[in-house]
């Protein structure tokens, strides 16, 4: 199983239980804890909330469920594959 090489999190009381801090240890995940309050102490969360925010769900409306899962889904390859991104901007 591949693991991430780093976690962060803002409900760390959910994620911070004996086997979960030892499976971490034993992958090398380092940790990271986000004060309730300061979201932007992940700032990466915020700017992709920010897009999809602003370039899917507050121009989008959906018939049921189904209609949300498929319009995501083809959102966010779009967002992955074709959008240009900040980072890559030079």
């Amino acid at each position: 199983m591949l693991a991430p090489c780093d976690a962060s999190a803002a409900a760390a009381y959910r994620l911070h239980r004996p086997s979960t801090t030892q499976w971490w240890a034993e992958q090398k995940v380092e940790w990271h804890y986000i004060a309730p309050g300061k979201p932007m102490q992940n700032g990466f969360v915020e700017s992709f909330n920010g897009r999809m925010r602003d370039g899917f769900l507050n121009e989008t409306l959906f018939r049921n469920l189904a209609h949300a899962r498929e319009l995501m889904a083809a959102w966010v390859t779009d967002y992955n594959t074709v959008s240009p991104h900040s980072a890559e901007a030079v």
